[in-house]
Protein backbone atom coordinates (compact mmCIF):
# COMPACT_ATOMS: atom_id res chain seq x y z
CA UNK A 1 0.00 0.00 0.00
CA UNK A 2 1.56 3.22 -1.13
CA UNK A 3 1.47 6.53 0.74
CA UNK A 4 -1.50 7.81 -1.21
CA UNK A 5 -3.58 4.79 -0.32
CA UNK A 6 -2.57 5.09 3.35
CA UNK A 7 -3.70 8.69 3.43
CA UNK A 8 -7.02 7.81 1.84
CA UNK A 9 -7.52 4.99 4.34
CA UNK A 10 -6.95 7.35 7.23
CA UNK A 11 -9.45 9.82 5.85
CA UNK A 12 -12.05 7.10 5.38
CA UNK A 13 -11.41 5.80 8.91
CA UNK A 14 -11.87 9.24 10.44
CA UNK A 15 -15.06 9.86 8.50
CA UNK A 16 -16.38 6.48 9.60
CA UNK A 17 -15.51 7.28 13.24
CA UNK A 18 -17.31 10.60 13.10
CA UNK A 19 -20.35 8.93 11.52
CA UNK A 20 -20.44 6.32 14.28
CA UNK A 21 -20.23 9.03 16.96
CA UNK A 22 -23.07 10.95 15.37
CA UNK A 23 -25.12 7.76 15.19
CA UNK A 24 -24.63 7.20 18.91
CA UNK A 25 -22.81 3.91 18.59
CA UNK A 26 -20.07 5.06 20.93
CA UNK A 27 -21.36 6.90 24.00
CA UNK A 28 -19.76 10.23 24.67
CA UNK A 29 -19.56 11.36 28.29
CA UNK A 30 -20.74 14.90 28.77
CA UNK A 31 -20.78 16.50 32.21
CA UNK A 32 -24.32 17.81 32.44
CA UNK A 33 -24.56 21.06 34.35
CA UNK A 34 -27.88 22.50 35.41
CA UNK A 35 -27.92 26.11 34.28
CA UNK A 36 -28.45 28.52 37.16
CA UNK A 37 -31.65 30.51 36.94
CA UNK A 38 -31.24 34.05 35.65
CA UNK A 39 -30.78 36.56 38.45
CA UNK A 40 -32.90 39.62 39.11
CA UNK A 41 -31.35 42.97 39.90
CA UNK A 42 -32.98 44.68 42.91
CA UNK A 43 -32.06 48.18 44.08
CA UNK A 44 -33.58 49.98 47.07
CA UNK A 45 -33.85 53.59 45.89
CA UNK A 46 -35.74 55.41 48.65
CA UNK A 47 -37.82 54.97 51.80
CA UNK A 48 -40.59 56.72 53.71
CA UNK A 49 -41.26 56.28 57.45
CA UNK A 50 -43.80 59.08 57.92
CA UNK A 51 -46.50 56.50 58.74
CA UNK A 52 -44.27 54.32 60.95
CA UNK A 53 -44.51 51.43 61.86
CA UNK A 54 -45.70 51.20 58.26
CA UNK A 55 -42.66 51.65 56.01
CA UNK A 56 -42.68 52.41 52.29
CA UNK A 57 -39.71 51.36 50.13
CA UNK A 58 -39.16 52.40 46.52
CA UNK A 59 -37.30 49.73 44.55
CA UNK A 60 -36.26 49.08 40.97
CA UNK A 61 -36.32 45.47 39.75
CA UNK A 62 -34.74 44.37 36.46
CA UNK A 63 -34.39 40.95 34.86
CA UNK A 64 -31.15 39.38 33.58
CA UNK A 65 -31.45 41.37 30.34
CA UNK A 66 -31.87 44.73 32.08
CA UNK A 67 -35.58 45.02 31.41
CA UNK A 68 -37.71 46.62 34.14
CA UNK A 69 -39.99 44.25 36.08
CA UNK A 70 -42.83 46.14 37.74
CA UNK A 71 -45.62 43.58 38.08
CA UNK A 72 -45.28 41.14 40.97
CA UNK A 73 -47.42 40.17 43.95
CA UNK A 74 -46.71 40.71 47.69
CA UNK A 75 -46.09 36.98 48.21
CA UNK A 76 -43.13 37.24 45.82
CA UNK A 77 -41.37 39.71 48.15
CA UNK A 78 -39.51 39.12 51.41
CA UNK A 79 -38.21 42.00 53.54
CA UNK A 80 -35.67 41.56 56.34
CA UNK A 81 -34.61 44.25 58.84
CA UNK A 82 -31.22 44.68 60.54
CA UNK A 83 -29.92 41.25 59.49
CA UNK A 84 -32.91 39.34 60.85
CA UNK A 85 -33.96 36.07 59.21
CA UNK A 86 -37.62 36.73 60.05
CA UNK A 87 -39.39 38.25 57.04
CA UNK A 88 -41.73 41.16 57.71
CA UNK A 89 -45.33 41.09 56.38
CA UNK A 90 -45.73 42.92 53.05
CA UNK A 91 -48.96 44.92 52.95
CA UNK A 92 -49.02 46.17 49.37
CA UNK A 93 -47.00 46.24 46.14
CA UNK A 94 -47.80 48.94 43.59
CA UNK A 95 -46.09 50.78 40.73
CA UNK A 96 -44.79 54.18 41.75
CA UNK A 97 -46.41 55.60 38.63
CA UNK A 98 -49.59 53.80 37.61
CA UNK A 99 -49.99 54.11 33.82
CA UNK A 100 -53.77 53.63 34.05
CA UNK A 101 -54.25 56.81 36.13
CA UNK A 102 -53.61 60.49 35.46
CA UNK A 103 -50.35 62.00 36.69
CA UNK A 104 -50.38 65.04 39.00
CA UNK A 105 -47.16 67.08 38.85
CA UNK A 106 -46.64 70.39 40.63
CA UNK A 107 -43.61 72.43 39.61
CA UNK A 108 -42.00 74.47 42.41
CA UNK A 109 -39.53 76.85 40.74
CA UNK A 110 -37.07 79.20 42.41
CA UNK A 111 -37.17 82.55 40.56
CA UNK A 112 -35.40 84.58 43.23
CA UNK A 113 -32.94 87.34 42.36
CA UNK A 114 -29.99 84.92 42.18
CA UNK A 115 -31.63 83.22 39.17
CA UNK A 116 -31.55 86.37 37.00
CA UNK A 117 -30.15 85.88 33.50
CA UNK A 118 -29.40 82.53 31.92
CA UNK A 119 -30.35 80.40 34.97
CA UNK A 120 -34.00 81.52 34.92
CA UNK A 121 -34.13 81.08 31.14
CA UNK A 122 -32.85 77.50 31.48
CA UNK A 123 -35.26 76.84 34.36
CA UNK A 124 -38.22 77.95 32.23
CA UNK A 125 -37.01 75.82 29.32
CA UNK A 126 -36.71 72.83 31.67
CA UNK A 127 -40.27 73.32 32.93
CA UNK A 128 -41.50 73.46 29.35
CA UNK A 129 -39.62 70.24 28.48
CA UNK A 130 -41.30 68.40 31.35
CA UNK A 131 -44.82 69.66 30.62
CA UNK A 132 -44.55 68.81 26.93
CA UNK A 133 -43.80 65.17 27.82
CA UNK A 134 -46.97 64.80 29.89
CA UNK A 135 -50.08 63.15 28.47
CA UNK A 136 -53.28 65.07 27.69
CA UNK A 137 -55.02 63.43 30.68
CA UNK A 138 -52.24 64.48 33.10
CA UNK A 139 -52.51 67.46 35.45
CA UNK A 140 -49.87 70.10 36.08
CA UNK A 141 -49.66 72.98 38.59
CA UNK A 142 -47.10 75.72 39.20
CA UNK A 143 -45.73 77.64 42.20
CA UNK A 144 -42.88 80.02 41.36
CA UNK A 145 -41.45 81.63 44.49
CA UNK A 146 -39.52 84.86 44.90
CA UNK A 147 -41.37 86.71 47.66
CA UNK A 148 -43.60 85.71 50.56
CA UNK A 149 -46.09 82.88 50.04
CA UNK A 150 -49.78 83.18 50.98
CA UNK A 151 -51.07 79.75 51.95
CA UNK A 152 -54.77 80.30 51.21
CA UNK A 153 -54.47 82.78 48.36
CA UNK A 154 -53.56 82.36 44.70
CA UNK A 155 -51.11 84.76 43.06
CA UNK A 156 -52.03 84.52 39.34
CA UNK A 157 -48.76 86.18 38.32
CA UNK A 158 -46.70 83.18 39.46
CA UNK A 159 -49.07 80.40 40.58
CA UNK A 160 -51.41 78.09 38.67
CA UNK A 161 -53.76 75.44 40.08
CA UNK A 162 -53.85 71.87 38.75
CA UNK A 163 -55.17 71.70 35.21
CA UNK A 164 -55.02 69.61 32.06
CA UNK A 165 -54.79 72.85 30.07
CA UNK A 166 -51.03 72.65 29.68
CA UNK A 167 -50.93 75.64 27.33
CA UNK A 168 -52.17 78.01 30.05
CA UNK A 169 -49.43 76.85 32.42
CA UNK A 170 -46.78 77.19 29.71
CA UNK A 171 -47.95 80.74 29.02
CA UNK A 172 -47.51 81.61 32.70
CA UNK A 173 -44.04 80.03 32.72
CA UNK A 174 -43.02 82.27 29.83
CA UNK A 175 -44.07 85.38 31.80
CA UNK A 176 -42.01 84.59 34.91
CA UNK A 177 -39.29 87.06 35.91
CA UNK A 178 -36.56 86.53 38.51
CA UNK A 179 -36.54 88.83 41.53
CA UNK A 180 -36.71 88.79 45.32
CA UNK A 181 -35.89 86.30 48.07
CA UNK A 182 -36.22 82.56 48.64
CA UNK A 183 -39.15 81.39 50.85
CA UNK A 184 -38.21 77.78 50.09
CA UNK A 185 -39.97 76.00 52.98
CA UNK A 186 -43.26 77.89 52.55
CA UNK A 187 -43.34 77.19 48.80
CA UNK A 188 -42.73 73.48 49.32
CA UNK A 189 -45.30 73.32 52.12
CA UNK A 190 -47.95 74.97 49.94
CA UNK A 191 -47.13 72.62 47.05
CA UNK A 192 -47.58 69.58 49.30
CA UNK A 193 -50.96 70.91 50.45
CA UNK A 194 -52.07 71.35 46.84
CA UNK A 195 -50.85 67.91 45.78
CA UNK A 196 -52.48 66.25 48.78
CA UNK A 197 -55.87 67.57 47.66
CA UNK A 198 -55.70 65.55 44.43
CA UNK A 199 -56.59 61.86 43.99
CA UNK A 200 -54.13 59.46 45.70
CA UNK A 201 -51.44 57.94 43.52
CA UNK A 202 -49.25 59.41 40.77
CA UNK A 203 -48.70 62.66 42.73
CA UNK A 204 -45.24 64.24 42.43
CA UNK A 205 -43.48 67.45 43.42
CA UNK A 206 -40.64 68.70 41.21
CA UNK A 207 -38.57 71.27 43.10
CA UNK A 208 -35.83 73.47 41.64
CA UNK A 209 -33.75 75.89 43.71
CA UNK A 210 -30.30 77.44 43.67
CA UNK A 211 -29.99 78.47 47.30
CA UNK A 212 -31.27 78.31 50.84
CA UNK A 213 -34.35 79.67 52.58
CA UNK A 214 -33.55 83.34 53.12
CA UNK A 215 -34.69 86.95 52.75
CA UNK A 216 -37.55 87.28 53.44
CA UNK A 217 -37.60 83.60 54.35
CA UNK A 218 -40.41 81.28 55.27
CA UNK A 219 -42.98 82.23 57.88
CA UNK A 220 -45.64 79.55 57.35
CA UNK A 221 -43.64 76.37 57.74
CA UNK A 222 -40.45 74.95 59.19
CA UNK A 223 -38.27 72.50 57.23
CA UNK A 224 -39.87 69.63 59.16
CA UNK A 225 -43.37 70.87 58.30
CA UNK A 226 -42.60 71.07 54.59
CA UNK A 227 -41.18 67.55 54.39
CA UNK A 228 -43.72 65.91 56.70
CA UNK A 229 -46.68 67.31 54.75
CA UNK A 230 -45.52 65.49 51.61
CA UNK A 231 -44.23 62.37 53.36
CA UNK A 232 -47.47 61.62 55.21
CA UNK A 233 -49.38 61.67 51.90
CA UNK A 234 -46.77 59.52 50.06
CA UNK A 235 -45.94 62.33 47.63
CA UNK A 236 -42.34 61.95 46.37
CA UNK A 237 -40.23 65.09 46.05
CA UNK A 238 -37.85 65.16 43.07
CA UNK A 239 -35.39 67.84 44.11
CA UNK A 240 -32.99 69.41 41.61
CA UNK A 241 -30.32 71.79 42.83
CA UNK A 242 -28.54 74.29 40.62
CA UNK A 243 -25.32 75.27 42.34
CA UNK A 244 -24.77 78.76 41.05
CA UNK A 245 -21.47 80.57 41.39
CA UNK A 246 -20.99 81.87 44.92
CA UNK A 247 -24.36 80.54 46.07
CA UNK A 248 -25.08 78.66 49.28
CA UNK A 249 -27.07 75.52 48.57
CA UNK A 250 -29.63 73.87 50.90
CA UNK A 251 -28.10 70.51 50.04
CA UNK A 252 -28.86 68.78 53.34
CA UNK A 253 -32.49 69.88 53.30
CA UNK A 254 -33.03 68.87 49.66
CA UNK A 255 -31.42 65.47 50.14
CA UNK A 256 -33.50 64.85 53.23
CA UNK A 257 -36.71 65.93 51.46
CA UNK A 258 -36.03 63.45 48.66
CA UNK A 259 -34.99 60.63 50.99
CA UNK A 260 -37.88 60.89 53.45
CA UNK A 261 -40.59 61.13 50.77
CA UNK A 262 -39.32 58.39 48.45
CA UNK A 263 -38.17 60.81 45.76
CA UNK A 264 -34.72 61.63 44.38
CA UNK A 265 -32.06 64.33 44.53
CA UNK A 266 -29.94 65.60 41.63
CA UNK A 267 -27.47 68.44 41.47
CA UNK A 268 -25.78 70.30 38.65
CA UNK A 269 -23.39 73.27 38.46
CA UNK A 270 -24.52 74.02 34.91
CA UNK A 271 -28.01 75.44 34.34
CA UNK A 272 -27.92 74.11 30.77
CA UNK A 273 -28.27 70.61 32.27
CA UNK A 274 -31.66 71.45 33.76
CA UNK A 275 -33.50 70.64 30.52
CA UNK A 276 -32.31 66.99 30.25
CA UNK A 277 -32.81 66.50 33.99
CA UNK A 278 -36.42 67.71 33.82
CA UNK A 279 -37.13 65.84 30.60
CA UNK A 280 -36.24 62.50 32.19
CA UNK A 281 -37.66 63.15 35.63
CA UNK A 282 -40.87 61.13 35.08
CA UNK A 283 -39.06 58.24 33.40
CA UNK A 284 -37.59 57.01 36.65
CA UNK A 285 -40.88 56.58 38.58
CA UNK A 286 -42.27 54.65 35.61
CA UNK A 287 -39.59 52.05 36.34
CA UNK A 288 -40.00 51.92 40.11
CA UNK A 289 -42.21 49.95 42.48
CA UNK A 290 -43.43 50.89 45.95
CA UNK A 291 -43.35 48.18 48.64
CA UNK A 292 -45.35 48.88 51.79
CA UNK A 293 -44.76 46.65 54.80
CA UNK A 294 -45.12 46.66 58.58
CA UNK A 295 -41.86 47.12 60.47
CA UNK A 296 -40.86 45.26 63.61
CA UNK A 297 -38.35 47.92 64.70
CA UNK A 298 -38.90 49.78 67.96
CA UNK A 299 -39.33 53.58 67.66
CA UNK A 300 -35.74 54.35 68.68
CA UNK A 301 -35.00 57.34 66.43
CA UNK A 302 -32.28 55.46 64.49
CA UNK A 303 -31.54 54.55 60.86
CA UNK A 304 -31.91 50.82 60.13
CA UNK A 305 -30.82 48.47 57.36
CA UNK A 306 -33.19 46.53 55.14
CA UNK A 307 -32.77 43.65 52.69
CA UNK A 308 -35.34 43.05 49.95
CA UNK A 309 -35.61 39.68 48.21
CA UNK A 310 -37.78 39.28 45.10
CA UNK A 311 -38.53 35.93 43.46
CA UNK A 312 -40.52 35.76 40.22
CA UNK A 313 -40.81 32.25 38.80
CA UNK A 314 -37.29 30.81 38.62
CA UNK A 315 -35.67 34.25 38.84
CA UNK A 316 -34.63 35.82 42.12
CA UNK A 317 -32.51 38.65 43.41
CA UNK A 318 -31.78 40.77 46.47
CA UNK A 319 -31.03 44.39 47.22
CA UNK A 320 -30.03 46.24 50.38
CA UNK A 321 -30.71 49.73 51.64
CA UNK A 322 -31.64 51.76 54.68
CA UNK A 323 -34.72 53.47 56.11
CA UNK A 324 -35.22 56.05 58.80
CA UNK A 325 -34.45 57.57 61.12
CA UNK A 326 -37.64 56.16 62.55
CA UNK A 327 -39.60 58.24 65.09
CA UNK A 328 -38.37 58.23 68.66
CA UNK A 329 -40.86 57.40 71.40
CA UNK A 330 -39.22 57.18 74.83
CA UNK A 331 -40.17 54.24 77.01
CA UNK A 332 -41.81 55.50 80.23
CA UNK A 333 -39.76 54.76 83.35
CA UNK A 334 -41.84 53.05 86.04
CA UNK A 335 -42.15 55.00 89.32
CA UNK A 336 -40.63 53.14 92.27
CA UNK A 337 -42.33 53.64 95.64
CA UNK A 338 -40.14 52.45 98.50
CA UNK A 339 -41.85 49.97 100.81
CA UNK A 340 -41.41 50.43 104.56
CA UNK A 341 -39.42 47.63 106.13
CA UNK A 342 -41.46 45.99 108.92
CA UNK A 343 -39.90 45.88 112.40
CA UNK A 344 -38.99 42.36 113.33
CA UNK A 345 -39.81 41.43 116.95
CA UNK A 346 -37.32 38.91 118.22
CA UNK A 347 -38.86 35.58 119.10
CA UNK A 348 -38.19 34.58 122.73
CA UNK A 349 -35.94 31.61 123.17
CA UNK A 350 -37.92 28.54 124.11
CA UNK A 351 -36.22 26.44 126.78
CA UNK A 352 -37.11 22.84 126.16
CA UNK A 353 -38.90 21.11 129.08
CA UNK A 354 -37.87 17.63 129.98
CA UNK A 355 -40.58 15.20 129.08
CA UNK A 356 -41.20 12.37 131.55
CA UNK A 357 -41.51 9.01 130.00
CA UNK A 358 -44.66 7.34 131.36
CA UNK A 359 -45.08 3.61 131.43
CA UNK A 360 -48.48 2.70 130.08
CA UNK A 361 -50.16 -0.07 132.07
CA UNK A 362 -52.65 -1.95 129.98
CA UNK A 363 -56.26 -1.75 131.26
CA UNK A 364 -57.82 -5.01 132.45
CA UNK A 365 -60.20 -6.66 130.09
CA UNK A 366 -63.85 -5.84 131.02
CA UNK A 367 -66.49 -8.52 130.53
CA UNK A 368 -69.95 -7.08 129.95
CA UNK A 369 -72.70 -8.44 132.29
CA UNK A 370 -76.00 -9.13 130.48
CA UNK A 371 -79.03 -7.08 131.68
CA UNK A 372 -82.00 -8.97 133.28
CA UNK A 373 -85.03 -9.59 131.13
CA UNK A 374 -87.64 -6.80 131.60
CA UNK A 375 -91.04 -7.79 133.09
CA UNK A 376 -93.94 -6.50 130.95
CA UNK A 377 -96.32 -3.95 132.63
CA UNK A 378 -99.97 -5.00 133.27
CA UNK A 379 -102.51 -3.88 130.70
CA UNK A 380 -104.73 -0.93 131.95
CA UNK A 381 -108.36 -0.72 130.82
CA UNK A 382 -109.78 2.82 130.75
CA UNK A 383 -113.09 3.34 132.74
CA UNK A 384 -115.66 5.47 130.82
CA UNK A 385 -116.77 8.78 132.45
CA UNK A 386 -120.44 9.13 133.67
CA UNK A 387 -122.88 11.00 131.43
CA UNK A 388 -123.15 14.71 132.40
CA UNK A 389 -126.61 15.97 133.65
CA UNK A 390 -127.91 19.12 131.88
CA UNK A 391 -127.87 22.37 133.91
CA UNK A 392 -131.27 23.87 134.98
CA UNK A 393 -132.61 26.77 132.90
CA UNK A 394 -132.28 30.18 134.67
CA UNK A 395 -134.98 32.80 134.18
CA UNK A 396 -133.82 36.40 134.62
CA UNK A 397 -135.85 38.48 137.19
CA UNK A 398 -136.62 42.02 135.91
CA UNK A 399 -135.25 44.96 137.91
CA UNK A 400 -137.76 47.22 139.79
CA UNK A 401 -138.72 50.49 138.11
CA UNK A 402 -136.59 53.40 139.36
CA UNK A 403 -138.41 56.18 141.30
CA UNK A 404 -137.48 59.63 139.89
CA UNK A 405 -135.65 61.99 142.26
CA UNK A 406 -137.56 65.14 143.41
CA UNK A 407 -136.78 68.35 141.50
CA UNK A 408 -134.43 70.68 143.41
CA UNK A 409 -135.09 74.40 143.20
CA UNK A 410 -132.06 76.60 143.78
CA UNK A 411 -132.53 79.24 146.54
CA UNK A 412 -131.10 82.64 145.55
CA UNK A 413 -128.30 84.06 147.70
CA UNK A 414 -129.06 87.18 149.80
CA UNK A 415 -127.91 90.51 148.39
CA UNK A 416 -124.55 91.57 149.79
CA UNK A 417 -124.37 94.89 151.68
CA UNK A 418 -121.34 97.02 150.79
CA UNK A 419 -119.76 98.72 153.83
CA UNK A 420 -117.98 102.04 153.03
Amino acid sequence: MNAKEVTMARIVFRLLWVALLLAGVFPVRVDAQTPSPPALSVSVDASNVANFPQVSLVVTVRDAYGRVVSEFAPEMVQIFEDGSTQARPVVRVEPLLNPSRPVYVILVLDISGSMIGQPVKDAKAAARALIERMGPQDYVALIAFKISIALNELDPTREHLFTTDHASVLALVDRLRAKGGTPLYDALYKAARWAKSMAPGNRFIVLLTDGVDEDPGSVLATPDDAIAEAARANIPIFAIAYEGVGRRLARDFLQRAARETGGSYQETPDSAQLVPLFREILERPRQQTRLIYRSGILPDGQVHSVRVRVRIGDQSGEGVGTFGPVPFIPTPTPTFTPTATPTVTPTPTNTPTATATATVTPSPTHTATPLPTATPLPTHTATPLPTASPLPTHTATPLPTATPSPTHTATPLPTATVVL
